[in-house]
């Protein structure tokens, strides 16, 4: 077979600023009353995002920071947030964006991985971290936008991002300004960014989706930044109105996004944005070719797909805008790097053949933090190994085929095995933790732990999901821990994946089925106890229970119950006494049956077709 060529797609040449510059010339061009951020935390224009910039910048200079220091930033403020991210890249101080759900333990440890010249956090998560906080920078109005001052090595470190944060070394993702500089390049390049652009972008600020391809990304090109509420199932109108009332341009989503809205919203709402929504931008998983064509069919507007990860900045192949690369399937092509597909001997592999791919070019990480040897285990002469195994088909675009690593994709968000692993093993009785993701329909995968007992010790797996939930976030807990007797393990001694999967994946003794109760099904996939729970339970109440959940635990429901909800049921269920109510009545009307879930089953099929 022949072997494909390394291909590049780079943008148009193009006098680009450095990225300090680049941000005073967004920043000088833009009208002070113009919107720049609108969050749930508040509305910022840009005459105040300039003063609160300034304000930073003076902080930064009365703290003595310098360029290459380390500021840490996670004030659970964005309108705060925002401004000293953006302060941090202009002045040369390396930022730190810590996501504001983080517990205790995760902090104390991002605090001792980055250890950073200056803390900006709110008084309480300060004395959490046993550190003092830097002063919020109050806003002075001053009319302009100052200087940084400094001039800036393209090579020096403007952000670290963080892709783990329990284990004892966090994993630490070192971007240059040269890297984001030249995303930023690829954004105006593939998506068409600039002062026009109104940007609906729900993705969390500590990652990448976030961070990059929503502040950044609307700092530099004058963009408006649309972030308008905490995104649930109950407010999936406020979104899909902000779609027509703010005339958005650029949906950013992830697969299951995608999917929720395509079975709650009519079709007429997202027409509603007209000729002003030219895309939706859909990352962070892998996107079935059925839900992406179902979704462009059904409501009419086009999808590019994406593919990148935290150490290529955020997006390096693209599947779209244009008709010859957006196919149903793929990952598309690379654009502002390089891109090739290696066999396990590390050569070229043919049209077709699946390998690992490689990345090559500027938005490329710089290095892990203080990790020479995971920082050697990935780069290579200037490639980047990223640990997904992909194809180079004969048209030239890419196509996705699963992960050589062992991250976990739930629900879209990157879970890394080594955190359920370090939590576990605080408990003094677990000898042994290994995590895995199990193919799991609603969620991507499933995380599910395995833990073996100290000799002697005796472990309660519900002793274990509290020690979780005290000590990781959300989106990191497992839904499932089982307790073996050993993990099973190879010649080396290290645990066997392959063989741990196998045995979670046997067929158990089939127990005698108890009655569901809506509790005992929600708490299973909060991964809560059932007494944690309570008719009252919300999601605004409840850690676990986020807009992505909400769609698993309607899907749960229905299963558990054999019932199809209406969508007046999904629309009305906003606590779990109202779905006792909708289960309880659908139970009454139709009674539970094989026909009630064969019939769930092609709903479901018929929404992805």
């Amino acid at each position: 077979m022949p072997t494909p060529p390394t291909i590049a797609f780079a943008p148009p040449a193009a006098v680009s600023l450095p990225l300090a510059a680049r941000l005073d010339a967004a920043l000088a061009a833009t009208p002070p009353d113009g919107l720049f951020l609108d969050s749930p935390d508040g509305r910022l224009t840009w005459g105040a995002l300039r003063d609160r910039i300034d304000a930073a910048l003076e902080s930064f200079a009365a703290l003595g920071l310098v360029p290459g220091d380390r500021a840490l930033i996670s004030l659970g403020d964005e309108t705060l947030d925002a401004p000293l991210f953006l302060a941090c890249l202009r002045a040369g101080v390396t930022a730190v964006v810590v996501d504001r759900e983080a517990t205790d333990e995760e902090l104390c440890r991002l605090v001792a991985a980055a250890r950073p010249a200056a803390l900006w956090l709110r008084a309480e998560r300060a004395a959490a971290a046993g550190r003092v906080a830097a002063p919020i920078p109050p806003p002075r109005p001053s009319g302009r936008s100052r200087a940084a001052g400094a001039i800036l090595d393209p090579e020096s470190i403007g952000v670290i991002v963080f892709t783990s944060g329990t284990t004892s070394r966090p994993k630490g993702v070192a971007l240059s300004h040269r890297a984001l500089a030249a995303q930023l390049d690829v954004f105006t390049h593939v998506y068409g960014f600039g002062a026009d652009t109104r940007l609906l972008n729900p993705l969390p600020l500590h990652h990448v989706d976030g961070l990059v391809r929503g502040v950044l990304a609307a700092a530099a090109t004058g963009a408006e930044l649309h972030r308008p509420a905490r995104f649930a199932v109950q407010t999936l109108d406020v979104w899909i109105d902000r779609i027509a009332r703010s005339r958005i341009t650029h949906l950013v989503a992830v697969p299951t996004l995608l999917s929720l809205m395509l079975r709650f919203a009519a079709p007429t709402r997202l027409r509603l944005g007209g000729a002003d929504l030219r895309c939706v931008i859909c990352s962070a998983d892998a996107l079935d070719a059925r839900l992406w064509q179902a979704f462009e069919d059904r409501f009419g507007v086009p999808v590019i797909n994406v593919w990148g990860q935290s150490e290529t900045t955020c997006d390096a192949l693209f599947a779209g805008p244009d008709a010859a690369t957006r196919r149903p399937g793929a990952i598309g092509r690379p654009v502002g790097c390089e891109a090739r597909i290696v066999d396990a001997s590390g050569v070229q592999a043919p049209v077709g053949a699946p390998g690992e791919l490689e990345i090559r070019g500027p938005i490329v990480m710089s290095f892990y933090l203080d990790d020479p040897q995971a920082t050697a285990e990935v780069m290579h002469d200037g490639w980047l190994r990223t640990g997904d195994i992909a194809s180079c088909e004969v048209d030239g675009l890419y196509r996705f085929a699963g992960r050589l690593r062992t991250v976990i994709v739930s629900r879209g968000v990157s879970v890394h095995p080594e955190n359920v692993n370090a939590a576990l093993l605080g408990a003094p009785d677990v000898a042994e933790a290994a995590t895995v993701g199990l193919a799991d329909a609603d969620r991507g995968q499933r995380i599910v732990a395995c833990v073996a007992p100290a000799p002697g010790a005796t472990l309660d797996a519900e002793a274990l999901h509290a020690l979780c939930r005290r000590t990781l976030s959300p989106e990191k807990r497992p839904q499932q821990i089982r307790v073996l007797p050993a993990l099973p393990r190879g010649a080396a001694g290290k645990v066997n994946l392959e063989a741990l999967i196998a045995i979670l994946t046997e067929a158990e003794p089939a127990a005698p089925a108890a009655p569901p109760s809506v509790l005992a099904v929600a708490a299973e996939l909060f991964a809560m106890h059932a007494q944690e729970l309570s008719a009252d339970s919300t999601p605004f109440n409840t850690t676990a229970w986020d807009s992505l959940m909400h769609v698993a635990l309607i899907e749960a429901l229905e299963v558990a119950f054999g019932v199809v909800l209406a969508p007046q049921d999904i629309i009305g269920l906003a606590t779990l006494g109202d779905a006792e109510e909708i289960v309880a009545r659908l139970l009454a009307t139709a009674g539970p049956g094989p026909g009630a879930k064969a019939e769930t089953e092609a709903t479901i099929a018929i929404a992805v077709r």
